[in-house]
């Protein structure tokens, strides 16, 4: 007999003799990977002198192989002599007559009784187990499948003790999976991605092979998402009760981990009784933060939910993010970290931020401060990544508290560390010693320098575990760089150096902090008085959700500033002046864009400053003399002063100290955050 076959899942076979139910199976047998242990337990059930359960209750969320599991077991029943009698419950009503009357055939020896999608039926759960098994032949196997696992009656009821056992069906292993695309020849440079994608659930890995199969020149097109392919959806998901529970699904398919409190914040209606039905869901795991969807269903809800409503798709993305964002401006130590890799979890399609971040529990990584004994780990990682040997010396000296240790939470090993540096001032000896604290020197003196107690944080040293593989120490790690800003007010500048240039880089400009030549690898700068934490917030949930932001504040020195106020006074009159006027571009115009609307954005910006001159004769004299002068001015100095009944020295005297304090004004709204 010969046998030409396409090795796909879905590949036709011209088989010589061979009916169409042979070409079927043929094709699931080459599907079917895995499941070695279930297989095992089993094929051990039928043997003739086995003692064990007979009852296996197989569970595991929609789309984790349970129907393809069945199949397989009843091909192995078989092979050992076995009659299969199959009763799907998606084909029964829910009672107990119409379960007898599928199941009849059970009631005969050396039987094997397969129930595929009890989930259906498992208002039945009790009458089967306390009265339907019991009457079955001794030498009878069962295998019951569902969603869900058995009641917790029935698996500590003294009779069931030895008599059920429960296996619940993981994901496949990578390599399991690795089989299984490379039976569909999908192209081995797209396996780790369609791996990812899928979570190792069946399922979706089979639809994403097969569509790698029959677009050969487009092996990602698995990753988009088209109208009509709802139905794996529903397959996966099955029923949703409400609009409410679907809006519920929408907000825990964005983040890692799903809370009452994030549900009550975004989602109208019971949270707790949203959370509750999430929580009992098969493809839902609870963990110690929250619910998680598994992550093949998480892509396919959210991909679902942006082809159908798009313009709701984005505004729900954006009302979690301004939530959870709002946690790190309220919140310290591991909370504000924790929501912020929350947050960054919403820019996961990018593929420089997904090679980057695990979003995998922290619980096993322990933060802590320097230790002598880490003094040779700390070394040893330091020299891997290509830093100096004495710069790291010389801040294990000088700032030892500013080291902060990753450690493996059950050895207390050392992975990974960063120094936090603080500069207030700067020091010959350090600018000596590291050349890149000597480049945030220069640029900080450059740009805009320290005023009265500002101070710079650095972070020296940025080492996660493994030379940066996604871990959580390294999530942990990384989301501390702006944390700085939010902790101590007092920071004005951050900068970020990386060896190397280092795969954090795609970070640091999701961070929105721009990039700096260094004598070694890459750094980064971040002006906190240009954009402070709570709008510098707000632009990142733009960027996670690859939104335009606008351009940053244009940001003076005080000298500058103090120049620019004066020259604005001075041309208020003349809007083309105004208009290439320093001031233009700051804060003090807003959102403004015509160049019309920022001549008038500084002229409100000057005119409420003098207005708010006062309070003390002094003031107000300053206020008549600064108005005077520049909004109603006579064109001369001395009739001005003639006017106002003083002399041209105390006119000028209270016009400098007029302008001072607008000036002050206007660089106290200069250097506050945006309403």
């Amino acid at each position: 007999m010969s046998t030409t076959c396409n090795e796909s899942i879905t590949g036709v076979c011209s088989v010589g003799s061979q009916s169409l139910g042979n070409h079927i199976q043929a094709a699931r047998d080459r599907a079917f990977v895995g499941r070695t242990r279930e297989l095992g337990l089993f094929r051990a059930a039928l043997d003739p002198g086995y003692t064990g359960p007979a009852v296996f209750f197989v569970h595991g969320a929609r789309g984790s192989g349970k129907s393809a599991l069945l199949r397989r077991f009843g091909q192995e029943a078989t092979t050992a002599g076995r009659q299969v009698v199959t009763v799907d419950c998606h084909h029964l009503r829910p009672d107990p007559q119409a379960f007898e009357a599928a199941a009849a055939e059970a009631f005969r020896e050396r039987r094997a009784l397969l129930i595929d999608g009890f989930e259906v039926c498992d208002a039945l759960e009790d009458w089967l187990w306390r009265g339907f098994l019991e009457r079955l032949p001794a030498d009878t196997i069962v295998v019951i499948a569902g969603s869900r696992p058995p009641s917790v009656l029935w698996q500590t009821d003294p009779a069931w003790i030895n008599g059920l056992r429960v296996l619940r069906l993981n994901a496949l292993s990578r390599d399991e999976a690795e089989e299984l695309m490379a039976r569909c020849h999908v192209p081995s440079g797209h396996r780790e991605a369609l791996f990812r994608f899928s979570g190792g659930l069946p399922l979706p890995l089979t639809i994403g092979c097969t569509a790698a199969m029959r677009e050969p020149d487009r092996p990602e097109a698995w990753i988009g998402y088209r109208p009509g392919s709802g139905w794996v959806l529903r397959d996966l998901i099955g029923d949703v009760p409400s609009s409410a529970h679907r809006r519920a699904l929408e907000i825990a398919a964005l983040v890692v981990h799903t809370t009452e409190h994030l549900l009550r914040e975004t989602c109208p209606g019971d949270a707790p009784g949203l959370f509750a039905w999430l929580r009992r869901q098969p493809y839902v795991e609870a963990g110690e933060r929250g619910l998680r969807l598994h992550d093949s269903l998480r892509e396919l809800i959210t991909n679902d939910f942006r082809w159908r409503d798009p313009v709701r798709a984005l505004a729900t993305a954006r009302q979690v993010g301004d939530r959870l964002m709002a946690r790190v401006a309220e919140a310290s130590g591991t909370t504000a970290l924790l929501s912020l890799i929350e947050a960054i979890y919403l820019r996961r399609s990018d593929p420089g931020i997904r090679r980057l971040m695990a979003w995998s529990d922290h619980a096993g990584v322990q933060t802590d401060g320097y230790r002598p004994g880490d003094h040779a780990h700390l070394h040893r990682m330091a020299a891997e990544a290509g830093y100096s040997a004495a710069i790291v010396e010389f801040w294990l000296h000088r700032q030892p508290r500013a080291f902060l240790v990753y450690r493996d939470a059950p050895a207390g090993r050392p992975v990974g560390f960063i120094a936090q540096l603080e500069l207030s001032r700067r020091s010959p000896m350090e600018v000596r010693a590291d050349p890149f604290v000597r480049a945030v020197w220069e640029h900080v003196e450059r740009e805009r320098p320290l005023e009265q107690g500002d101070r710079i944080a650095v972070h020296r040293f940025v080492l996660p575990p493994r030379q940066h593989a996604p871990s959580a120490a390294q999530d942990l790690l990384l989301a501390r760089i702006p944390m700085s800003a939010f902790q101590d007010r007092a920071i004005a500048w951050s900068f970020t150096h990386l060896a190397r240039g280092g795969p954090a880089a795609p970070l640091l400009r999701l961070f929105g902090h721009h990039r700096l030549d260094g004598e070694q690898g890459a750094g980064f700068a971040h002006d906190w008085r240009a954009i402070p934490p709570e709008e510098w917030a707000d632009r990142l949930v733009d960027r996670l959700l690859d939104q335009p932001t606008p351009p940053p504040p244009v940001t003076l020195t005080r000298p500058r500033f103090d120049a620019a106020v004066r020259d604005a006074l001075r041309d208020w009159h003349n809007p083309a002046l105004l208009a290439e006027n320093p001031l233009i571009g700051t804060r003090l115009t807003g959102k403004a864009r015509t160049q019309a609307d920022q001549v008038d954005a500084l002229r409100r910006a000057l005119a409420t400053a003098i207005r708010e001159l006062g309070g003390t004769h002094r003031r107000m004299m300053r206020r008549t003399v600064v108005e005077a002068s520049y909004l109603e001015p006579d064109g001369c100095r001395e009739r001005d002063a003639y006017r106002l009944g003083m002399s041209l020295s105390t006119l000028k005297r209270y016009l400098r100290a007029g302008i001072a304090d607008v000036a002050d004004q206007l660089w106290a709204q200069h250097n506050r955050p945006a309403a």
